[in-house]
């Protein structure tokens, strides 16, 4: 059987994608709803409620217009996980992620850069490590662009000490440069993502799974908007042959459209959580770690908008709205 690889994050944007892992499971485009004159906000913290108690944060640490650090603390305060960035200029070359244990930090995970087309990753090499410090595993995702357009992601993992490669991905855009299909059929089985649009903004996507040449439906994912903001996703899950509703997300903005919360219900678990986004006075490269983080994900037409995303490998996600990332 064909295994495929998952890269770990972990830190603030994994208590996010820990949300959305209830519809569907992947690793990030252009919101066409953007600002330009609004410069001034970027992202300092982030605080996670579930049914409305405080379930931790993470705070944004800046060098001059440049994230340094992102740390993760639990509902006591205490810190708990922690991410450190490095850079070669302006251009991130390293992400390493670490837990604390009994007051001693741990390296768990660092996600290195190899090179760059235009501001664009060209390959992240995933390195995990144990508690001793020792890499335990290793894996990669290359990136193949046309122009600025994302057209094909190669993943391997190091089974053998030698790259083998795992799964592939291809994706399709429209005349306009909106993503309408990304595919997964490298082998007997796999998935294929088709995103409809409407008056120019997308109003649905539907995940269908690929065995053997016979797609059977998985998951869909429609859009609700106000004032050309998306305010409004409801996931869907196939189920006996019947679309079932999985969970609701709504999203809010503040007076310059930037996002400031983002709350999920889910009707099956009777839970709710909830990010609320804190912004201060400056520029920031917001923008910049999430592309490393989820580089595949920078789809163009796809509305959720920034800072908040799930980096599991599959689903649907965003790219910037008016915040200065």
């Amino acid at each position: 059987m064909k295994t495929k690889s998952i890269k770990r994050t972990g830190l603030c944007i994994a208590l996010a994608c820990c949300m959305l892992a209830f519809t569907m499971c992947k690793k990030d485009s252009n919101n066409n709803n953007n600002n330009p004159s609004v410069l001034n906000q970027r992202v300092t913290e982030y605080k996670y409620y579930m049914n409305d108690t405080l379930f931790g944060k993470c705070t944004v640490t800046y060098s001059g217009n440049v994230i340094t650090e992102l740390m993760v603390y639990d509902p006591g305060q205490a810190e708990m996980q922690k991410t450190a960035i490095q850079y070669s200029g302006n251009s991130i070359t390293s992400v390493t992620s670490y837990d604390k244990h009994y007051d001693t930090w741990q390296k768990d995970s660092m996600d290195e850069v190899v090179g760059y087309t235009g501001d664009n990753p060209n390959e992240i090499i995933f390195h995990a490590y144990n508690n001793a410090g020792n890499e335990i595993d290793k894996s990669r995702t290359t990136y193949t662009y046309s122009g600025s357009l994302l057209t094909k992601t190669d993943d391997y993992h190091a089974y053998t000490g030698n790259w083998e490669l795992v799964n592939s991905t291809a994706y399709t855009y429209d005349n306009n440069g909106k993503i309408v299909q990304e595919s997964d059929t490298s082998d007997s089985w796999g998935y294929i993502t088709t995103y409809r649009y409407e008056s120019g903004r997308m109003v649905e996507s539907l995940r269908q799974a690929h065995t053997y040449g016979t797609l059977t439906n998985e998951y869909r994912i429609t859009f609700e908007y106000t004032n050309n903001l998306m305010t409004k996703s409801i996931s869907y899950e196939w189920s006996y042959n019947a679309w079932e509703k999985n969970i609701e997300t709504s999203y809010t903005y503040n007076e310059f459209g930037n996002l400031i919360s983002e709350q999920y219900d889910d009707p099956y678990y009777n839970y709710s959580m909830k990010i609320v986004v804190t912004y201060g006075a400056g520029s920031g490269n917001f923008r910049q770690y999430l592309k490393v983080m989820g580089g595949e994900n920078f789809l163009p037409g796809i509305p959720i908008p920034y800072p908040v995303k799930s980096l599991c490998k599959g689903l649907v996600f965003p790219d910037k709205n008016s915040i200065n990332l």
